[in-house]
């Protein structure tokens, strides 16, 4: 239940970082975060990110990017698709993928050109995702608190952060307690106002940094994008 609910609560993307298999790229161009130095501002009322994030799992759109870790100056990087249409949604990292599709969950893998999925498992409802999220963030039990929100991601990616353009809401959350949940000691989210995905973010872990960087955002999906690449 744990290993869903952290997958859930991270909107599909880092969370998914925990099934893939890691591609290592010879010569990834880094990707500077500073998320451990933020200005603190808070604690602040987690209302307006539960309600982004619940946008994030209902809206249509389709993503493309790439998700780089560093750990101990070493990088590895590896591509990342998202899409969402009506009652179909992709999440996809390196050769993973978890496909939902009217009330099913899969979760399958690429091998050798071929893309092998589990037996169909029943999808969680937007409502049950938003309850994990919200668990994390609000309340007594919560495991992190809102210590930072912003409309300018340079504070924690450098000015190079936006090269899409987009205009974007940020939020930093910050564990009470070590271990925490889905994202790590620290996360910051970055989430693109228009479409409503999650399109920056980067989570700190320890001496592990993994950083969601998106390269391409549509809001016309095509049947293509909601299916795992082959």
């Amino acid at each position: 239940m744990l290993e869903v609910a952290a997958a859930i609560a991270a909107g599909g993307v880092i969370g998914l970082a925990v099934f893939a298999v890691i591609r290592a790229n010879d010569d990834p161009e880094p990707i500077t975060t500073t998320v451990s130095t933020l200005p603190v501002r808070g604690p602040l009322d987690p209302a307006d990110l539960i309600e982004q994030f619940e946008r994030s799992r209902t809206a249509e759109f389709a993503l493309v990017g790439d998700l780089q870790r560093s750990r101990g100056g070493q990088v590895e990087l590896v591509a990342v698709r998202q899409a969402r249409r009506d009652d179909r949604a992709l999440d996809e990292v390196g050769a993973t993928s978890i496909v939902r599709r009217n009330d099913e969950l899969l979760r399958c893998e690429r091998i050798g050109g071929e893309v092998l999925c589990r037996d169909p498992e029943p999808r969680p409802t937007v409502d049950e995702e938003v309850a994990v999220f919200t668990a994390l963030v609000d309340g007594e039990t919560a495991r992190y608190d809102i210590y930072n929100e912003t409309t300018d991601p340079t504070e924690a990616f450098g000015a190079s952060a936006n090269g899409l353009g987009l205009e974007l809401r940020c939020w930093t959350l910050l564990a009470r307690n070590l271990p925490a949940g889905g994202y790590g000691d620290e996360s910051t989210l970055c989430f693109d106002q228009e479409t409503g995905a999650l399109v920056l973010s980067a989570t700190r872990n320890g001496e592990s940094v993994d950083t969601l960087r998106t390269t391409d955002l549509r809001l016309d999906v095509v049947d293509a994008d909601l299916e795992p690449r082959r």
